[in-house]
């Protein structure tokens, strides 16, 4: 089944904030929509990501017209109230034996990202939390709760400068 609005909204808030971030860097180029990546050829594995940051070079003509063939160096996944979250960590762990250096989980529900890096415990962030984009995306760096602000949200305040 489809996901709901929610999903999509998220989903629309990271891929705003990469965005942002990955324009004009040489660090690589976002995807969105669920393109599909190969992570394996035995047994054959494809997965779609609700967002992935790419290696730049690998933009060429047979990278766009197919599924990719080189890992992101991101993935994200946003759950939706139809995903098995025990499907998850076998999906996770295929993410990280494929070469992926980072996986993003973003919880709509509880507000959290989980992120999983190869040879790493995984680290709950909730939304009070500074999200950092590590050797990955070295200069991101957002509030986790800028990932879920809903339609209506009053955005955070700017921050105030320190009084002498």
């Amino acid at each position: 089944p489809l996901p709901f609005k929610k999903h999509g909204i998220v989903c629309a808030r990271i891929s705003s904030l990469l965005g942002s971030f990955l324009d004009g860097s040489p660090i690589g180029y976002g995807v969105g929509g669920n393109a599909g990546a190969i992570l394996s050829r035995q047994p054959a594995t494809v997965v779609g990501p609700d967002l992935a940051v790419y290696p730049p070079g690998t933009a060429d003509e047979d990278e766009l017209t197919g599924w990719s063939v080189v890992p992101p160096l991101l993935a994200v996944e946003v759950l939706s109230a139809n995903d098995d979250v025990s499907q998850m960590p076998p999906k996770i762990g295929e993410y990280i034996r494929a070469g992926v250096k980072v996986v993003w989980l973003a919880d709509p529900e509880v507000k959290t990202i989980t992120v999983y890096r190869p040879n790493h415990h995984h680290v709950i962030l909730k939304p009070a939390d500074e999200l950092a984009g590590g050797d990955e995306l070295p200069g991101f760096s957002c509030k986790v709760a800028d990932f879920f602000r809903l339609p209506g949200d009053r955005p955070p305040p700017p921050p105030q400068p320190p009084t002498p």
